[in-house]
């Protein structure tokens, strides 16, 4: 045992560089007894013989700012502190004293941890929760296999439909998007795929309802050669097959058979499944998303949809709210489709104030798909003049003798804010949310102006009066 001592004695310094961590020890002074390999590379000192070298002269020098150590004899108790040295790292410090028998101070032994990866990646992390605030609140664009996709929001409640989605993209597991026609289910499945480590493989899509309940099993899972008449001789991948390693939608689920859907249930179980006509069973990696226009509540009361598959993908739940709850989104979306069908057919599309307050207040129970719709109806009818009520009200496919009396403006939500106290201030109130609108969407009140279909002067006018901010 003595010879052990012995050696660990001899070669201390051995076992030092034997440790990740950095190691210092000084006596009750402030000499450096000890170090090791890993404390010279933190503190830019290799190469220097620092034992004997006293701590306080190598601050006072500036050859290191600051020490934990001589903070930790002063206070004569165990310390932790942060430094951060001129190598640009960072650690973090432990250093316990050590005293004799008598209590006298006799040396303090200090360990540092290198956290400079750690705070690296603390960085990076919010420069990412930076970025993704950058795209909250205004048209969020991204392009891949799925295609470019573009969501446009102002609303809080998109907001938090979006950031769902991003916590959604940092998973595998399933996830169902349900929402009513048009609110965008498709293009928030594909946001998902964009945003997910997937991004790069296939994004396959799938109609459950427009496919013959016959033909679905082969669509999905694929069939061998000679399987049914009218097969392929070569035989056919499935779409399961066909997303490999990347993700597939599953839209319009709640409109699938019985039958299938206790085969998806067996793949989402097991991860794999057999072709039609094929004993072999084959593994694939997919991510699986569904979306669905259905309350799957009633569909599972009525037997029409199996319980346990729901559970199965329905682990991560993202809701989509119609047009008519999120008007916040109305606006900009209106601006944006006016952008794009203007480009699209050489127009120059004019909404009065008016027609602006109409379409904001209409219930639009088509959501943006139909929104979408109007707007290019609009830019192809009317092109080069602008609209009149009759004109917006026939778009609208409603009758425009009825238009002033049975559709008249819809009465506001019980959710929606209490009007200013005048009309006048109510009017100033709704013609700078459009123009603030129209100028981020584009970048300059000239820009804004020929979009709304108004003179800059009235911009400019409202700005000098103090009605009207942009910033």
């Amino acid at each position: 045992m003595d010879l052990i001592q012995k050696y660990l004695m001899k070669d201390i310094d051995v076992l030092l560089n034997c440790i990740d961590e950095a190691i210092l020890i000084v006596d009750r002074d402030a000499n450096i007894l000890k170090y090791n390999e890993t404390f010279s590379r933190l503190t830019d000192l290799m190469g220097r013989s620092l034992v004997g070298m006293n701590l306080k002269d190598i601050v006072a020098s500036g050859i290191l700012r600051e020490s934990a150590a001589l903070k930790s004899l002063e206070v004569k108790k165990k310390i932790d502190m942060n430094l951060t040295y001129e190598t640009g790292q960072t650690a973090t410090w432990t250093y316990i004293p050590v005293f004799d028998e008598r209590g006298e101070l006799v040396m303090t032994v200090g360990t540092g941890r290198d956290m400079t990866k750690l705070v690296t990646l603390e960085k990076k992390l919010k420069i990412s929760e930076t970025i993704i605030s950058q795209y909250e609140g205004r048209n969020l664009k991204m392009a891949g296999d799925a295609g470019q996709v573009e969501i446009i929001y102002s609303s809080s409640v998109m907001q938090q439909v979006i950031r769902l989605g991003w916590k959604a993209a940092a998973t595998s597991s399933p996830v169902l998007i349900w929402g009513e026609t048009g609110v965008g289910k498709e293009i928030m499945a594909a946001l998902i795929h964009q945003l997910s480590a997937r991004s790069a493989k296939p994004f396959v899509a799938i109609n459950c309802a427009s496919i013959p309940d016959e033909l679905l099993e082969a669509e999905l899972f694929g069939y061998e050669e000679g399987s049914f008449t009218g097969a392929k001789r070569s035989g056919k991948k499935g779409l399961l097959e066909e997303a490999h390693e990347g993700t597939l939608l599953l839209d319009e689920i709640g409109e699938l058979p019985l039958k299938m859907q206790s085969k998806l249930l067996r793949f989402l179980q097991e991860g794999n499944f057999q072709k039609i006509g094929s004993n072999k069973t084959q593994a694939v990696d997919v991510r699986i998303l569904c979306a669905t226009n259905l309350t799957m509540d009633q569909l599972m009361n009525s037997k029409q949809f199996r319980q346990d598959l729901f559970y199965r993908i329905a682990v991560i739940p993202v809701f989509i709210p119609p047009l008519r709850d999120r008007q916040e989104d109305i606006p900009p979306l209106i601006l944006h489709f006016i952008q794009i069908f203007n480009t699209k057919y050489k127009t120059d599309i004019k909404l009065p104030a008016k027609l602006m307050n109409r379409l904001y207040t209409y219930e639009w129970p088509g959501n943006v798909r139909e929104l979408k719709n109007v707007i290019e109806r609009m830019a192809i009818m009317h092109a080069s003049q602008e609209l009149t009520e009759e004109d917006l009200e026939l778009i609208l496919n409603i009758n425009p003798r009825q238009a002033s009396s049975d559709r008249s403006l819809p009465a506001p939500e019980p959710a929606m804010p209490v009007l200013p106290p005048s009309l006048p201030k109510a009017m100033d109130q709704f013609e700078e949310k459009w123009i603030r609108q129209a100028y981020q969407m584009t970048g300059s009140i000239v820009g804004a102006a020929k979009l709304l279909g108004i003179n800059p002067s009235t911009i400019h006018r409202k700005l000098k009066k103090g009605i009207l901010r942009l910033d």
